[in-house]
């Protein structure tokens, strides 16, 4: 027989009181606790060990309440995801006190204590404060709560208040800039010159053609006049060349 340690409690026989030191151990490294034996690692038995057997997983369910017939159900919708706990509060208590600053009132102190040790509860009476502000650094909308005869209620819907604001700017930022992109835009169709503006109509019709083509179509304009005026449209944003010489072809920019 192993020597008592950290992870290892010898008792000669059975208390109730060591339900709680079973729970710990559940939640913390999984320590063992040896029943029928003395301090010193000799073993010295039970009664009917048997019974004994079958009484400690019941004594412990029943402590922690594993045998509610109403368990924590979770329904998922296209909208919102439900929680739904058989659970009561303390007498008195509304949801208006779950929301506010509260003191801590465990249903089971042992349980709760135990939690605690084991890491899994930070700070009594922040439980819903936490699970509010997560939602809020994650951009979800605030959950609903409501408690009436069933159990106590969360709704999460799925809404993201932070983002639709994110994608409300995006999108004035866009018409902004399109506003702005097109009162530019035909500012600078005004300003054209006859050429310029005789040039932007024959590509509109003939996006492939050349400047040899755009020259001998217009008149009163050179190739090299063409050529100059082409860059100039395409300085001002009116105009952009679509692929190569041979294949390409002129796009004007609305």
């Amino acid at each position: 027989m192993s020597i008592e340690s950290q992870n290892i409690e010898f008792k000669e026989s059975w208390r109730d009181e060591y339900q709680k030191w079973i729970c710990g151990f559940a939640n913390a490294q999984g320590d063992v606790l040896y029943v029928g034996v003395k301090d010193n690692g000799e073993v010295c038995g039970v009664q009917d060990a048997k019974k004994l057997m079958e009484d400690i997983p019941n004594k412990v369910r029943d402590m922690m309440d594993y045998a509610e017939h109403s368990p924590i159900q979770i329904r998922v919708y296209e909208n919102k995801l439900e929680i739904i706990n058989g659970g009561v509060l303390p007498e008195g208590w509304t949801v208006e006190t779950l929301l506010s600053s509260h003191q801590s009132m465990p249903y089971n102190p042992d349980i709760a204590n135990t939690f605690f040790r084991a890491g899994e509860i930070e700070a009594w009476g922040r439980g819903i404060e936490r699970i509010i502000m997560a939602c809020k650094n994650d951009g979800f909308s605030t959950p609903e709560f409501r408690y009436d005869a069933s159990g106590i209620w969360t709704t999460f819907k799925f809404e993201y208040p932070e983002r639709a604001t994110i994608q409300s700017g995006q999108k004035t930022t866009q018409k902004t800039t399109q506003k702005t992109t097109q009162k530019t835009t035909q500012k600078a169709i005004q300003n054209l010159t006859e050429q310029q503006q005789a040039i932007l109509s024959f590509l509109k019709e003939h996006p492939e053609a050349t400047r040899k083509e755009i020259s001998e179509s217009l008149s009163g304009i050179t190739e090299d006049g063409v050529k100059y005026n082409l860059s100039r449209l395409q300085e001002l944003g009116l105009l952009k060349r679509i692929g190569g010489r041979k294949q390409g072809y002129w796009q004007i920019i609305e």
